[in-house]
């Protein structure tokens, strides 16, 4: 179960811990988005990651398109150094959160299968950055993980990160949450909060999860705050 496996390595010793299982953030770890991201579990697999693994306005259970492959256009990050912590919001409706490095080869030796993946981008593992941002607030819980890879094609950076995160039967389609486009993924039957949430933004992937009472209101506060 990969889903938000990022925050209990990070929290526990980089960020990773497996949010919401696999495909299906299942009730099975409550996890933010299911990914993976040590995210909170329990409430579980909020938002995807992490991360682990939402989006205002999402179809009450996650569009069900087979997984596209085509990312959303946005805006190319600037050229040179990128302040990616800079990008994660610090509070989101009420929510604190606290951005954290994931150093890439801890996070390398939890998740072998990401490198080939940048082998796949003509990228290597000195151009990945990784940051976890996660925090809770009487029952709420939501993660935010940003995965930059320097000078990578957003669209290929987004079928690869959409790939690596998928657990079997997992489906991805593009939806809009705040006026911006993003891709939700995860099992069909799994219900809005349980599932991943990633937004392009250049050559940074950043992957959402929420779990709480306003899942609509607070994933379109937590979208509306990204670059």
């Amino acid at each position: 179960m990969k889903r938000f496996a990022i925050a209990s390595l990070a929290i526990a010793a980089l960020l990773v811990a497996a949010c919401s299982g696999g495909g299906t953030p299942t009730q099975t770890s409550a996890t933010p988005g299911q990914s993976a991201v040590a995210t909170p579990t329990g409430a579980t697999a909020a938002p995807s990651a992490a991360a682990t693994s939402t989006a205002a306005s999402t179809p009450t259970d996650a569009p069900t398109v087979a997984a596209t492959s085509s990312a959303p256009t946005t805006a190319p990050t600037p050229s040179g150094p990128v302040d990616v912590e800079a990008l994660i919001p610090t509070e989101v409706g009420g929510i604190t959160l606290e951005p954290q490095t994931v150093p890439i080869d801890a996070f390398l030796d939890q998740y072998e299968e990401f490198e080939p993946m940048l082998s796949v981008l003509g990228r290597s593992p000195d151009d990945v950055t990784i940051l976890q941002a996660q925090g809770s607030n009487a029952g709420e819980i939501m993660i935010v993980q940003a995965f930059r890879v320097a000078g990578a094609d957003s669209a290929a950076l987004m079928n690869g990160i959409l790939e690596f995160w998928k657990v079997s039967e997992d489906v991805a389609s593009p939806i809009t949450i705040g006026g911006k486009e993003l891709i939700v993924q995860g099992h069909p039957d799994t219900q809005p909060q349980y599932k991943s949430y990633y937004y392009p933004y250049g050559d940074i992937i950043f992957k959402l999860g929420y779990n709480g009472d306003n899942f609509d209101e607070q994933m379109e506060a937590l979208v509306s705050e990204l670059p």
